[in-house]
């Protein structure tokens, strides 16, 4: 996104300091993927006929299906760590306290990255104040803001941003009343328990390619996990965090 667009989205959203930030890197093949994913999917029979193409790739013999993915992988959405690294400096820098959740959390917990992830979740506190803080981090990094929705049972609401490679960033928020709630009646509890209370059963620290990053917990990743249905990709993350960690924080 030119500077200018930036500057200028960040006006509208309230912003006129100057708040320089490294945007993310965005390739040219990466930006030609994305447009041709956002073409394809807004055309239905291209769509299918996409979709029944590569079904027949995945049943063809592993050499010539390895000559097909290798032309299907520039089309797969991919966050990758050093855009990780990129978001979490400029929340740092803005003074806005995060969490990594989701597949990126999972993979901090284990201390290694063990899998492709299209996106990265972030939890974030009140929300209401630093979600525009978040708002102007990530537009000054190239992103435009998509939406504000519900983020699922445990996270009542949930803003979510896109860059023009497809790059995908969603913040959470944690209702703390709810998940109070839950675990006073899980743990036998007569009171629920306050914020910072809950705190030490929530957040932790991880640890991804020598850098310390803040996530949730094991207990918390999968409590979040439920109240949904939850698709092949995040089972398998509950799956090899449970065989990895078990019920360790």
């Amino acid at each position: 996104m030119a500077s200018g667009v930036r500057g200028a989205e960040a006006m509208e959203n309230g912003d006129t300091t100057d708040q320089p930030r490294r945007p993310l890197p965005l390739g040219r093949k990466a930006v030609a993927a994305e447009r041709a994913r956002r073409f394809i999917k807004r055309h239905p029979t291209l769509l299918r006929t996409f979709e029944r193409f590569w079904r027949a790739v995945d049943g063809l013999p592993t050499p010539i299906r390895a000559m097909f993915n290798s032309l299907r992988e520039p089309m797969l959405r991919e966050t990758r760590w050093a855009n990780v690294l990129i978001i979490a400096d400029a929340l740092e820098t803005a003074g806005v306290p995060y969490w990594l959740a989701g597949g990126w959390g999972v993979d901090a917990l284990i201390a290694k990255q063990t899998r492709r992830h299209k996106d990265l979740d972030v939890v974030i506190e009140r929300f209401e104040e630093n979600e525009p803080k978040v708002r102007r981090t990530l537009l000054a990094l190239g992103f435009h803001h998509v939406n504000i929705d519900t983020g699922g049972v445990w996270m009542p609401k949930r803003s979510n941003f896109e860059d023009a490679a497809g790059h995908r960033v969603e913040f959470l928020e944690i209702d703390w009343e709810y998940l109070g709630a839950a675990l006073c009646v899980e743990h036998g509890l007569e009171a629920i328990p306050s914020r910072k209370g809950l705190a030490g059963e929530v957040f932790t620290t991880g640890k991804l390619n020598g850098r310390r990053v803040p996530c949730l917990t094991v207990a918390m990743q999968v409590l979040f996990h439920t109240g949904f249905s939850l698709d092949a990709t995040g089972s398998a993350d509950i799956a090899r965090l449970q065989s990895e960690l078990g019920n360790a924080t």
